[in-house]
């Protein structure tokens, strides 16, 4: 606000408080303001407000100067300022010029021109002051120049009232001095002189405030309790010349600091005594000096800021000191509120007033003081945050409502911390009285209770203090172990873990209920308390795996080929949990999903029965289970469909024939006709006149018809004292090509043995019909078997190989395999599979004394896996490896894993998948009586108990089912172990039971799967024979060897399967023989193609 502005325009005095100068002429509206001053103040051009206090009258002798101060509105352009000074007569006193530049700095251009009093004097009365831009009349100012005298008559005469004489002396007052005790009664409370500490009188007053004085009774501080720290400070205080006469006047610079907002700010004071008057305040009526003061920005250069920040705005107001009382009765102005004050009651009304000079005529006696009206303090209002709500970020958004009747003056924030007050925020707001005031700030927060002291003030001077607390509650990270993608609620809110398994939460302290489920897991549901002060709590769900159900296949078997189109299945489902669903499907196809019946209890068996249609060949059906928490298991079951074979059996009219154990009589014409499945049959024929006949006949899947003529000679005329005649026809086994084979390769050679229980007589090998090497006639030396190793030429298409028999005795026996052979395109060699995966087992060492160790197993186990991860080119993360040595030991547990849970996630369609073990073989009395031996084989772990090997070792059946789980279609497996507890091999026999060997049978049943392949490390009856020569099995350093590329036979820089078996059954056999041994390796499987395993020269 503009206070005390006093310009003169064409004679007429425009004094009022606060009105703007009256601007004349044609470019009046380009004024910005134009006043007369004794003083100068450089004030920044902030706005219309920065004036110094401005002047209409001076005095002769006492005044130093006049100064005229002009500002027009930026005209952007050059232009030229120019005032003419005319004297009360009118003319001419002197002139002045000023050239401006154009600039877009600021927005106006102010001009001071001073004017010594000294040659003023001579002239007393109305001067005035043509203010012009270029040419142009902006307009006529003008100020009053005279003796005290000649003012107070004029001034007596523009407010109305006759002239009074001028005193002889005008009135002084003496400064003041105080005693500690001394009371002032004021409208904002009781201020009693407490203590004069630094020259300074400190009163202070019950409610906490504390106003410091100087000597001459300026204002030093202010400072106000509890929060007892300075609201308001100057420093230096501003200085005021006693003894008090109207008139005299001074300027002091000082530094401001404001508690209030937090700033400090240099400053210019200049005050005046502008007169001697009547006040009145609720205390009554007092002559009193009016004492004004104005606070504003120091001297520097125009808009250029000082080192500190300096004061923008001013700040004005009036004292009125009363000699009469010897006190300050009255503060009033645009000052800080907490500054205006009035005496409500006098301490000693009856003092006596100190002496003052020429004092005027003395006033009537005061009426009694009536009661000041009561006040009401402002009201303020916490909007945010909510009381009581505990806080957990660091900072927090403040929103404050203030309303009060009156304008409010100040708001100020502060923090109570250790006892005592840190400010925060002040704010001086410019409200209109009774408008509501909402006030938004960021406040730090500490940990733990924050007391907020907010204090409001009034132009009245009510003031209110509102205490508030703020607690601060720092978030607890609350991180959750559990399975990974395990659901966990937490309270009402919804989570997931990670696929790492955890879960991180920031949450304030508390109890927190947590519940967590997972398919697989039973639920949980727990509490969690998180305490104040805890940064980080861990806590593991409390989520238990639930066990999977098992499913066992009641029926049917599925080793027994079954020859219907359908088939009924019976499935017998356990688990400790209640059942809830359970699915069979073949492929992508869904057969049949089945669900318990109601009131189904927890751990009851539960029997499923389904019809199932089977198509022609191997059906792979999965039975899926799932109980009530998810958890999930699934089993493949192979079944078999074979059609059934029209078999024509020939020989001599009317003959006994027995096919396994049923028994048929020929025809008259010699003729017998059967439907029979696949499979290996024992044909035994007999009529007297004729040598009986045993022999072995294998029907093929998809053969359709069969012919076979019963091997029956003409028994020859008795002769004397010959010995028993020998019925029994010697047995033929073919150990290259397996049945049914599909071969690429035009040259093969086939491989087998022919056994008899006295002498083998002649062997004969048949090709389509053709010989196949020569027949040899077996000496009389006792050779009860011969090795078959004929070289043979396959043309494209079915091919017929016949082996036929003969021993001393006249018995003959014949086995017959087709084969075919497959003439595929011209293609690129054979590359390896797209992946490649291998689990290498070796036992040396077994925990049961009763199994003894053996020496080679765990270095030959290693040499497969250095060759497999090193010349073959297998990752090393693909291959597994269980030896003594390992930190995963070759235990039954270890063992199933990587059989049936490494290679069944790992191994994809494509892949080809390398098992090897060396180690024990064991058999045991086959309890089911499905072996036709008699014996049930296992692989012998090394934590087998020999007295269970049903319970501690894994039996080979089961080998069938493991298969079943891996998805490649291309496996090997190599065994470097046997059965028949021969001595020096790699074998025991459990309690008294001895094993006879694996068959043919069971070996086909291993690998009746496609694209299975088993190769043993001999034949039945034989030892695998270890050497220290070698450092190895026999069987493991020749297969080391043409894995390296010595069984690369063709040269064409891939070593194949078949390649590999042929070389192992030249080596390992010469070997053998030539230290006395007999070992022969044997093939079994059903292959496509060539299968290479390794590339030559990686």
């Amino acid at each position: 606000m503009i206070v005390g502005i006093l310009a003169v325009a064409d004679g007429v005095i425009a004094a009022d408080r606060g009105t703007t100068p009256q601007r004349h002429g044609t470019g009046a509206g380009q004024v910005r303001y134009a006043y007369f001053s004794t003083a100068f103040l450089r004030t920044g051009n902030v706005s219309d407000d920065d004036m110094p206090l401005a002047h209409t009258e001076f005095e002769i002798g006492k005044d130093k100067q006049v100064v005229f101060v002009g500002a027009i509105n930026n005209p952007h352009r050059n232009f030229v300022q120019r005032i003419v000074l005319k004297r009360p007569n009118g003319t001419i006193h002197t002139t002045a010029r000023k050239e401006f530049t154009a600039t877009t700095r600021f927005n106006w251009f102010y001009w001071a021109r001073e004017f010594p009093i000294d040659e003023l004097r001579a002239y007393p009365g109305r001067w005035s002051v043509d203010y012009f831009v270029d040419d142009q009349n902006l307009g006529t100012y003008s100020f009053l120049l005279g003796d005290v005298a000649m003012l107070a008559r004029l001034r007596e005469q523009r407010e109305g009232r006759p002239g009074l004489p001028s005193p002889a002396t005008p009135p002084r007052a003496e400064r003041p001095t105080y005693a500690v005790g001394e009371k002032w009664y004021r409208n904002d409370g009781v201020y009693e002189l407490v203590r004069i500490e630094n020259d300074r009188y400190v009163f202070e007053a019950p409610s906490g405030v504390q106003v410091r004085l100087t000597r001459d009774l300026t204002i030093a501080a202010v400072r106000k309790e509890p929060l007892l720290s300075a609201h308001l400070e100057f420093d230096p205080p501003p200085r005021l010349a006693w003894p008090l006469e109207v008139g005299a006047s001074g300027v002091s610079e000082v530094t401001v600091r404001s508690s209030y907002a937090s700033w400090r700010a240099d400053a210019s004071v200049s005050w005046k005594v502008e007169a001697y008057e009547d006040v009145v305040t609720a205390a009554g009526r007092f002559k009193a000096f009016k004492v004004s003061f104005t606070l504003g920005p120091t001297q520097q250069g125009f808009g250029r800021p000082s080192q500190r920040a300096p004061v923008s705005e001013y700040w004005r107001f009036a004292v009125w000191y009363s000699p009469e009382v010897r006190q300050l009765v009255k503060l009033d102005g645009t000052a800080p509120p907490l500054l205006n004050f009035e005496v409500v009651a006098l301490d000693r009304p009856g003092a006596t007033p100190p002496a003052v000079a020429a004092t005027p005529t003395p006033s009537p006696p005061s009426p009694p003081p009536a009661a000041p009206a009561p006040r009401v303090p402002p009201a303020i209002a916490l909007l945010e945050p909510v009381s009581g709500t505990p806080i957990h970020s660091d900072e927090v958004t403040l929103r404050i409502e203030v309303k009060s009747p009156h304008r409010l003056t100040v708001l100020r924030i502060v923090r109570m911390e250790a006892g005592r007050t840190v400010p925060v925020q002040g704010f001086f707001p410019r409200r209109v009285a009774g408008e509501p005031w909402v006030v938004e700030m960021r406040l730090p927060l500490n940990e733990g209770d924050n007391v907020i002291m907010i204090e409001a003030s009034d132009e009245q001077g009510a003031t209110a203090i509102e205490r508030v607390t703020l607690t601060r509650q720092s978030l607890v990270a609350l991180e959750l172990r559990g399975p990974p993608g395990a659901r966990v609620r937490v309270n009402q809110d919804q989570h997931a873990l990670t696929p790492q398994g955890t879960l991180t939460l920031e949450l304030p302290p508390g109890a927190y209920r947590v519940e967590a489920s997972k398919e697989g897991f039973k639920p949980s549901r727990e509490t969690v308390t998180l305490a104040p002060g805890q940064t980080r709590v861990t806590h593991a769900l409390a989520l238990t795996p639930s066990p999977p159900p098992t499913i066992a296949l009641v029926g049917p078997r599925t080793d027994v080929p079954l020859h219907a189109d359908k088939v009924r299945l019976s499935v017998r489902v356990t688990s400790p949990e209640r059942l809830a669903s359970l699915r069979i499907a073949k492929g992508d196809d869904i057969l049949g999903t089945f669900t318990p019946a109601a009131g189904a209890r927890a751990g009851e068996p539960w029997l499923v029965e389904a019809e199932v249609s089977l198509a022609e060949g191997v059906n792979r059906l999965t039975l899926g289970a799932a109980d009530e928490h998810g958890a999930r298991t699934e089993q493949t079951v192979t079944l078999t469909r074979q059609s059934l074979i029209a078999l024509e059996l020939r020989g001599p009219p009317g003959a006994e024939v027995k096919v396994n154990q049923d028994r048929y009589t020929l025809g008259s014409e010699g003729t017998l006709g059967l439907q029979l499945p696949p499979g290996s049959y024992q044909v035994e024929g007999s009529r007297e006149g004729y040598r009986p006949t045993r022999e072995t006949l294998t029907l093929a899947p998809g053969q359709g018809k069969a012919e076979h003529r019963l091997g029956m000679a003409p028994v020859p005329p008795p002769r004397a004292a010959l010995p028993p005649a020998d019925t029994e026809a010697p047995r033929i086994a073919i150990n290259y090509p397996p049945a049914e084979a599909r071969i690429e390769r035009e040259q093969i050679v086939i491989t087998g043995l022919v056994t008899d229980n006295t002498e083998v007589a002649r062997v004969q090998i048949m090709v389509n019909g053709v010989e196949a090497g020569q027949p040899r006639d077996i000496s009389v030396t006792g050779a009860k078997a011969f090795p078959i190793r004929a070289p043979a030429a396959l043309q494209p298409g079915e091919n017929v190989i016949e082996v036929t028999a003969t021993d001393r005795a006249g018995n003959g026996a014949q086995v017959v395999r087709i084969v075919t052979r497959v003439v595929p395109a011209p293609q690129a060699p054979p590359v390896i599979a797209r992946e490649r995966w291998a689990v290498v087992v070796g036992v040396g060492r077994y925990e049961s004394p009763r199994i003894p160790g053996l020496r080679y197993t765990v270095p030959d186990a290693e040499a497969i896996y250095q060759v497999l991860t090193g010349p073959a080119g297998f990752k090393k993360e693909n291959v597994l490896l269980l030896t003594d040595k390992t930190e995963r030991r070759p235990t039954l547990r270890n063992i199933k894993y990587a059989l049936g849970t490494f290679l069944a996630r790992s191994a994809k369609k494509d892949d080809t998948v390398v098992i090897f073990f060396a180690g024990h073989g064991a058999p045991e009395v086959d309890l089911r009586g499905i072996e036709r031996d008699g014996l049930a084989k296992y692989l012998v772990p090394q934590d087998a108990d020999p007295d269970d090997l049903y319970a501690t070792a894994l039996p080979m059946e089961e080998l069938q089912t493991v298969f079943s789980r891996i998805e490649a279609e291309r496996m090997v497996v190599f065994l470097d172990a046997c059965y028949s507890g021969a001595a020096g091999g790699r074998t025991f026999s459990a309690g008294r039971t001895r094993a006879t060997d694996l068959d043919d049978l069971f070996l086909e049943r291993l690998t009746r799967a496609k694209g299975r392949a088993v190769i043993t490390a001999s034949r039945p009856a034989e030892v695998s024979i270890e050497l220290t020569e070698l450092g190895h099995g026999v069987f493991t350093y020749y297969l080391v060897e043409g894995l390296r590329g010595a069984a690369d036979l063709n040269r064409d820089g891939i070593v194949s399967l078949q390649e590999l078996y042929e070389y192992l059954e030249q080596q390992v056999t010469r070997k053998a023989r030539s230290v006395g041994g007999n070992q022969h390796p044997v093939m079994k499987g059903e292959l496509e193609g060539v299968l290479p395993l390794v590339k030559v020269g990686r």
